[in-house]
């Protein structure tokens, strides 16, 4: 089940807007105040009123919404509404899969005997009154029209491919559905799931946790409140993280095993040195701890002295494996509350990996953090919005950087923010960050990683915040990471900036290692894949001995071929003054008619033909032993990905990554003790 397409009059902040969602995560954005919450509530309200999934679910929800007046048994509509003269009106468009339109086949008589209650005003919980019902003839013959009704409209929901189109109006005098059948196809969907999971999972902004011992329930008490947290009362999910744990415990005879997986996959992605001890009761108090460790210091203490980020991330990521169903769909506001920034850099890809992919579940979040916000608009699997005003949600694409900037300001961020803790490390180019990430894991708690351009904009940034270092007025730490791109760097340390230059080419080619890139191509069930390691070796090398003829021949071009007269951004930054500018214009045009009048085409061609031949033998010389060291790792990981027909670049560099990491190659020596010596120092 996914949401396809939202459509919201009148609601709140909101007068008109409307958006398509992708499949995956979908992520708002926008200024505090515009309305993104409100987008969230739209959908838990519709769901809670029309898509009832547990007894009482609607007046429930909506009361703990405070929109709802127990007293007078009403909706407050002026809670909910942006001009009291006019309807809200909420639409919701859901795809159904292949697997539950069978799931409702398979199961058409109890589809029939839920519209039928539905028909007849009972509560769908309470069979009793409806087998009464039915030992009479009339029921009997209400029963068979209604399943022959039942079975014809799902055919035809079928042969014509429909979305399950949902749609709320809300008055001061009445809130209803359009759509009856939809609505009753995705209610039985939705009951179809065991009570221990969900197909649709709320997590508010508003995290507070219990301050002390929480009572741990067990049974039917337990059930009906986590059935509670899903979305009638989500607040209730901070408070149920022990009891969830022993529950899933005394149900998988005291097997910890999996818990201290789920645990251990969220600590190494998004907060590293910490894993999950163990859980025990107190001698004295009779209190439940569940223990965590530090894997560094091996202190042990009680989860509650988390940090609420750190605890609320935890929570969040582990009841969404553990309790959202296949399909489901998943509502987050704001996941990056109490976190540090380059924690939150890591959690789309941690959801995506880890729920998103695994459990085909989608995600519809909004968010204040830059950094989710730039995750999600780098991906083009994942769909990032622009809640502009309270008429307009704008998709916002991989390339539509002036917007992004945009909703960046609107954010509020400035560089300044961005500097926090210890410091920030900027890299070369504009590709590194995803995959440095992964190296710097342990690092990056406490350091932004911010992407810059090529060297002279490096070097520019370096000159300038030096020049503040020296004058004592820089805060942090900043550290700046150079390809070695066969172009050493002349910068020095200052205090307080940093220089880190790879001794090879770029960062890729520290992942070369061939017996590595033997054994993740290979389990990666490539085409054309060589029968032997060395053989696999002679292959990468002769994809890479293939850069050389190109790298030789612009070498001796950098050198041979006349300067051009156009003007760099270096020159237009020496001057404003047209007259300099003349000047300078002048003496390259002299110098390239100089070059000119000289010129002999023949005897010029040689030459150059010449020279890159020389420089070619030079370079297959020096590459022979070298290669790793001098070709264009991130060029040459490309034709080997394209060679052997992999599937996934991204995923092809992180395994080379963690493999690398873990078997503590001579490679990842090297990078990580260049990183250690600057950091450490």
């Amino acid at each position: 089940m996914k949401l396809t397409e939202v459509k919201i009059r009148n609601f709140r902040k909101l007068i008109n807007v409307e958006f398509k969602c992708k499949d995956s995560i979908n992520t708002i954005v926008g200024p505090n105040g515009v309305g993104k919450s409100s987008i969230l509530d739209a959908i838990r309200l519709t769901k809670s009123v029309l898509l009832q999934s547990v007894d009482n679910e609607a007046a429930s929800t909506l009361q703990n919404m405070g929109i709802f007046s127990p007293q007078t048994n009403s909706v407050l509509f002026h809670t909910i509404c942006n001009d009291a003269s006019k309807e809200v009106v909420i639409t919701i468009s859901f795809k159904l899969s292949n697997e539950e339109i069978q799931l409702v086949q398979s199961s058409i008589m109890d589809f029939a005997l839920l519209r039928l209650q539905n028909q007849l005003g009972q509560n769908p919980s309470n069979r009793l009154n409806l087998i009464s019902y039915l030992s009479t003839p009339a029921g009997q013959l209400q029963q068979v029209q209604v399943l022959n009704e039942t079975k014809s409209l799902l055919e035809k929901f079928v042969v014509d491919k429909k979305l399950a189109v949902i749609e709320l109006t809300a008055s001061y005098t009445q809130i209803f559905g359009k759509n009856g059948f939809d609505q009753e196809l995705v209610s039985f969907i939705l009951r179809s799931i065991n009570l221990n999971q969900t197909l649709f999972s709320v997590f508010p902004a508003d995290r507070n946790f219990p301050t002390g011992e929480v009572g741990i329930q067990l049974g039917q008490g337990d059930l009906q409140q986590q059935v509670q947290s899903y979305s009638i009362q989500p607040s209730l999910k901070f408070h149920r993280l022990k009891n969830v744990i022993v529950n899933y415990l005394l149900m998988n005879n005291n097997d910890l095993s999996a818990i201290q997986n789920d645990f251990r996959l969220i600590f190494e992605n998004l907060i590293p040195g910490k894993e999950l001890f163990g859980i025990k009761i107190e001698d004295s108090t009779s209190r439940l701890s569940v223990l965590i460790k530090e894997t560094n210091t091996d202190a042990i203490y009680d989860i509650d002295f988390l940090s609420s980020g750190e605890k609320g991330l935890l929570l969040t990521l582990f009841l969404l494996i553990r309790t959202v169903a296949k399909g489901g769909i998943i509502i987050i506001d704001e996941p990056e509350l109490h976190l540090n920034p380059a924690v939150c850099k890591n959690i789309i890809s941690f959801l995506y990996n880890h729920i998103v992919d695994k459990q085909d579940v989608q995600i519809l979040m909004t968010t204040h953090s830059a950094e989710i916000l730039t995750a999600t608009k780098e991906d083009e699997r994942f769909q990032l919005f622009h809640l502009i005003d309270s008429n307009t949600v704008s998709p916002i694409y991989k390339n539509d950087n002036n917007e992004a900037s945009e909703a960046i300001k609107a954010l509020g961020v400035s560089t300044a923010d961005l500097l926090f803790n210890k410091g920030v490390i900027y890299l070369e180019g504009t590709t590194d960050e995803e995959y440095i990430n992964e190296v710097l894991k342990n690092y990056t708690v406490n350091f932004k990683i911010q992407s810059l351009g090529g060297r002279s904009i490096v070097e520019n940034e370096v000159k300038i915040l030096q020049s503040s270092d020296r004058k004592s007025k820089l805060k942090g730490l900043h550290i700046f990471i150079l390809d070695f791109d066969n172009k050493p760097t002349e910068l020095k340390d200052t205090e307080n900036v940093k220089i880190i230059q790879w001794d090879r080419y770029s960062f890729e080619n520290y992942l070369l290692n061939t017996d590595i890139l033997y054994s993740v191509i290979r389990d990666s069930n490539p085409k054309n894949f060589p029968s032997s390691r060395v053989e696999f070796t002679r292959k990468v090398k002769k994809l890479a001995f293939t850069q050389i003829d190109a790298i030789a021949i612009a070498d001796v071009t950098g050198i041979q071929i006349p300067k051009t007269i156009g003007l760099s951004k270096k020159d237009l930054g020496l001057s404003n003054s047209a007259i300099d500018i003349a000047e300078l214009l002048n003496e390259k045009i002299l110098e390239l008619k100089s070059t000119l009048d000289n010129f002999i085409p023949e005897t010029w061609k040689g030459v150059f033909i010449e020279s890159v031949n020389s420089k070619t033998t030079q370079l297959q010389e020096d590459w022979e032993e070298n290669w790793k060291k001098y070709c264009k790792g991130k060029e040459l990981l490309v034709s080997i990905y394209q060679e052997f027909g992999l599937s996934n670049y991204r995923d092809f560099i992180k395994k080379l990554i963690s493999q690398n990491k873990a078997e503590n190659t001579e490679e990842w020596q090297i990078l990580k003790n260049k990183i250690d010596y600057i950091i450490q120092k």
